[in-house]
C-alpha cells in the first residue's frame, strides 16, 4: 500500500491530467512507480537465487526447476 505522500502525488497527477487533458505527468508517475517496483522484485529474485545457491552448497540441496 502506498504511503500518504505517494498517494497524494498520484491523486494530484490524476486530477491535473483530468483537468488539463495532459496525461504525460500521470503516465510518468505510473511508469516511475512501475519501474521502481520491478527493480525491487528483480532484486528479491536475485537474492532468492543467491540464498538457494548458498543452501545448495551448505546442505547439498537439489532444486528441481522444472516445477
Amino acid at each position: 500500500m502506498p504511503d500518504k505522500k505517494s498517494r497524494n502525488e498520484y491523486m494530484e497527477a490524476l486530477a491535473s491530467s483530468r483537468a488539463t487533458g495532459n496525461l504525460v505527468p500521470f503516465e510518468e508517475l505510473v511508469a516511475d512507480y512501475t519501474i521502481s517496483t520491478i527493480k525491487k522484485r528483480i532484486n528479491i529474485l536475485r537474492q532468492n537465487e543467491k540464498n538457494i545457491e548458498e543452501a545448495r552448497k551448505e546442505t547439498n540441496l537439489r532444486v528441481d526447476r522444472t516445477k
